[in-house]
């Protein structure tokens, strides 16, 4: 099972036309994506980090434990340990917090705001 992060821009199609919106939303995807990827759990071959892809509105990882790992708990087990420091669920959150700004000024740059 995959797992799909999307975020809503309605609001600025409102105010910038729906076109210049979507060159923003399909940066704003790109970055997170980069942004992300050093919180993602890594087994050491990558192969959940390497899963990921940015599309029009949204970042998905598409491993069938990406879920699991990105909540945190399969249903049964939870997961407290990460080998990799600094990884662990929900990391397009713990990315925010430290991007946000960034993810904003993307978004700005693609609406064609200064």
């Amino acid at each position: 099972m995959s797992i799909k992060v999307q975020y809503d821009l309605t609001p600025l199609e409102k105010k910038f036309g729906p076109g210049n919106v979507m060159l923003a939303r399909s940066a704003v995807a790109n970055q997170v994506l980069m942004d992300s990827e050093n919180y993602v759990p890594s087994d050491g071959k990558d192969y959940l980090r390497g899963s990921g892809r940015a599309s029009k509105d949204s970042v998905s990882w598409n491993k069938v434990y990406a879920r699991a790992q990105f909540f945190g708990t399969n249903g049964i087990v939870t997961f407290k340990k990460y080998t990799t420091p600094d990884t662990g669920s929900k990391w397009t959150e713990k990315a925010s917090n430290s991007k946000m700004k960034n993810w904003e000024e993307v978004a700005k740059k693609g609406l064609g705001i200064r």
